[in-house]
């Protein structure tokens, strides 16, 4: 998995988009967060809104589950 301690060279590898990159990440803290979306926006230093917001838009474009987005 890409985290904080990812190498370079593996999200170079990945040629990730600024967008996708930031897709997985917030799945990947919203995973270890167990799906506590409040714990996962406060560990992302993003807002609560914020975070609904963006995973709606992951369901709406089909990237995650209902389930699995909240």
């Amino acid at each position: 998995a890409i985290g904080p301690g990812a190498d370079f060279a593996q999200l170079d590898a990945a040629r990730l988009t600024l967008d996708q990159l930031e897709r997985k990440y917030i799945l990947h803290v919203l995973d270890q967060e167990q799906g506590h979306q409040s714990r996962a926006a406060e560990r992302l230093g993003i807002d609560r809104r914020t975070l609904y917001r963006k995973l709606k838009e992951y369901r709406e474009d089909g990237v995650v589950s209902a389930r699995k987005a909240g």
